[in-house]
């Protein structure tokens, strides 16, 4: 969801060019998460493709050490993960991929920078931080002495869809950043702090315990002069961790936003490969040792979380697994086994016994938003410039959740929503008070803390089925 019908424009959104496919995916197809998922399927298989090219080109003489470390990249838990998920982080992948394979294959003529130039603009319309490419490539060929004619076509390049697309952009919605910029950012220290985490916890549920063995193989083939020769992409992938970590991380697991710099770092294992097998030759026949790391993988990939859950879809089962939500455990409602599922679920339901005229207070705006077809206001303020702009509570603040701290209770009151729902997630019984995971939310706190929120709103619990329930409050006298 980007804005209410009627409201003034507000940009909910941060990737241009994904919100327009998802946006001709879903005008053009009955089912909106298979289509995605489906061109997901697709843009992999391309994105394999190129970066399997790309690296066969770097180290021609490698081409089964490439083939192997492609292999895994492709099958770890993350990449599997945003296949499927629906987001843009694989469209950032595949797009960057493109980037490099372009600049390694492109003759030497002046047209190639005015490509690289459009090709940078189209690669921020697709993620607003790839704009750092133009500052890098402007300093590469600087320091390389580069003719300034040939940055002057760079940035013509770059220009002439940049300018005009951020003209319009500011005209239409009064600003040239996302309305999630501003939801996102602002805490300091505590944020930054935040992006560090997140690259460390990112970076071992990434791979998984897989992680271990590739280590393994980077310490017994590790040269400096491998680094060297890549520095250029090194570079860029170093940039991507830079300025995620500046901006505090994300609030999704599995490093959506670290995502496209895996494949240039991994663009150093064919070679550290090859060399961590000169020093077991005597013991060991290449293909039987390439062979045994990938079977080794594949093991211990099949032992992680993610993987089990899709096998479990696949064969229409839930994956049962178990919530540290203390002595609310034996609420929680293990029949739908992912949160998304459970948004999903939410949404249709409440396009059933509400009506789309009606609005709801609610953190998951966007499956639930677009399933339920009602009026949403938005607790944390992503697509709210009000919130968006509200202080941030320090206690909640120093937990640091990107885009997830800031809110304003008594304001999501005084807009008077027919329904809020402040657990978001299924239960097996009833829960009227805030689950664990609700109390990090700076509107949920307010608005059970005031006195008017009980005199104005009733608990109204509706049946999924069996053994699943919707907590929803709901404004009294409502329809009367």
């Amino acid at each position: 969801i980007v804005w209410n019908i009627g409201e003034e424009p507000i940009a909910g959104f941060t990737s241009n060019i994904y919100l327009l496919i998802c946006t001709l995916l879903t005008y053009f197809f009955s089912n909106p998460i298979l289509s995605i998922q489906l061109f997901n399927i697709i843009l992999a298989i391309i994105g394999t493709i190129y970066m399997l090219k790309w690296y066969n080109f770097i180290n021609p003489e490698l081409a089964t050490e490439n083939f192997l470390i492609v292999l895994i990249i492709i099958l770890s838990p993350a990449f599997q993960y945003w296949i499927i998920s629906g987001m843009d982080a694989l469209l950032n992948v595949v797009s960057l991929i493109f980037y490099i394979y372009f600049i390694a294959r492109s003759p030497e003529t002046i047209k190639k920078y005015f490509f690289f130039g459009l090709f940078i603009a189209i690669l921020s319309l697709i993620r607003p931080e790839f704009i750092f490419l133009i500052f890098y490539k402007t300093a590469y060929l600087i320091i390389k002495k580069s003719k300034i004619t040939n940055l002057s076509y760079m940035f013509l390049g770059f220009g002439i869809l940049f300018i005009p697309f951020y003209i319009a952009y500011y005209l239409y919605f009064g600003s040239v950043l996302p309305n999630t910029y501003f939801a996102k950012t602002g805490g300091g220290i505590y944020q930054v702090w935040g992006g560090v985490e997140y690259v460390f916890i990112s970076a071992k549920r990434m791979f998984g315990k897989a992680a271990f063995i590739l280590l393994l193989i980077l310490i017994l083939g590790f040269s400096l002069s491998i680094f060297r020769r890549h520095f250029y992409v090194l570079g860029i992938a170093l940039s991507i961790i830079f300025i995620t970590v500046i901006k505090g991380g994300d609030h999704f697991i599995l490093g959506r936003f670290l995502l496209p710099a895996i494949p240039l770092i991994f663009i150093l294992l064919p070679s550290i490969l090859d060399k961590s097998f000169s020093k077991i030759s005597k013991y060991s026949n290449k293909n039987l040792y390439y062979t045994l790391i990938l079977c080794i993988i594949i093991v211990v990939n099949s032992t992680n979380y993610f993987y089990q859950k899709q096998f479990f879809r696949i064969i229409g089962k839930p994956l049962v697994f178990e919530f540290d939500y203390s002595e609310k455990t034996q609420y929680y409602s293990f029949e739908i086994p992912d949160w998304t599922d459970q948004f999903i679920e939410i949404g249709k339901k409440l396009k059933i016994i509400c009506k789309n005229s009606e609005t709801l207070a609610v953190v998951p705006i966007g499956a639930i938003g677009y399933f339920s077809e009602m009026r949403i206001i938005d607790m944390v303020g992503l697509v709210d410039k009000h919130i968006s702009t509200t202080e941030y509570d320090q206690k909640l603040l120093m937990s640091w959740k990107p885009g997830h701290e800031r809110g304003n209770g008594l304001y999501i009151l005084s807009r008077k929503p027919d329904y809020i729902l402040f657990n978001d997630y299924l239960t097996t019984k009833p829960l009227r008070e805030l689950a664990p995971h609700s109390l990090d939310f700076k509107s949920k706190i307010e608005i059970t803390n005031d006195p008017d929120f009980f005199e104005n709103y009733e608990f109204s619990p509706v049946k999924i089925n069996a053994g699943s329930y919707l907590n929803l409050y709901r404004r009294k006298n409502l329809g009367v």
